[in-house]
């Protein structure tokens, strides 16, 4: 689904919605593309290694306000 709107109002939160719309689509594709390899070679271990992160990544990707409240209060932790 492409949705651009360039002369719209609000153009800049149209783009990074797309931006990360295709991002996510992007990082699932490299995901497939590495993990076929792994499972005709049967490497178990890298798969599920593989998989565990991809999954954290693809949250982060896909809900990025987590990743700056993670670090918000990280940093409330170790400065303040």
């Amino acid at each position: 689904m492409l949705k651009v709107f360039i002369f719209a109002g609000d153009w800049g939160i149209n783009i990074k919605d797309w931006i990360l719309a295709q991002a996510s689509a992007v990082a699932l594709a490299a995901v497939v593309v590495i993990i076929i390899p792994l499972i005709i070679k049967k490497m178990w271990a890298g798969l599920i290694g593989t998989l565990f992160t991809s999954a954290i990544a693809l949250f982060f990707i896909n809900k990025p306000q987590t990743l700056q409240s993670i670090g918000t209060i990280l940093y409330d932790i170790v400065f303040k």
